[in-house]
């Protein structure tokens, strides 16, 4: 009705057992999106790309057409005090996230924003 061209989902905090429940939410999107040529793109915390809540992104590129990278809070309010995204952590970060992802598919967000913290 709004003339849409698809839709930006933005969930962050998933375990693994969540991330495979969202993967196939996007995959029974995109069976219903296709028909109208509508783009789904999705949100990805960079610094959780590995670990033991990590992303694994190449299994998201099937069901997916954009796969933002947040390249930044490397440092975060309830943490140490630090940039949002030095250079180092910002370079490494996106080429670990970006490693076998079609370059299509690939955008990558950059923080402009700053914290305050107050106990450091």
């Amino acid at each position: 009705a709004n003339h849409a061209g698809g839709a930006f989902f933005d969930f962050e905090e998933l375990s693994p057992k969540g991330q495979a429940d969202f993967r196939t939410f996007l995959a029974e999107a995109r069976a219903r999106f296709i028909k109208h040529s509508w783009v789904i793109a999705i949100a990805v915390p960079i610094g959780q790309a590995d670990g033991e809540n990590g992303w694994n992104l190449q299994a998201f590129a099937p069901v997916v057409d954009r796969i933002f990278l947040m390249a930044y809070d490397e440092h975060e309010p309830g943490g140490e005090a630090g940039p949002i995204a030095s250079q180092a952590w910002f370079e490494q970060s996106v080429a670990r996230a970006a490693h076998g992802l079609p370059r299509s598919k690939v955008v990558v967000a950059i923080g402009s924003y700053a914290y305050n913290w107050h106990d450091h």
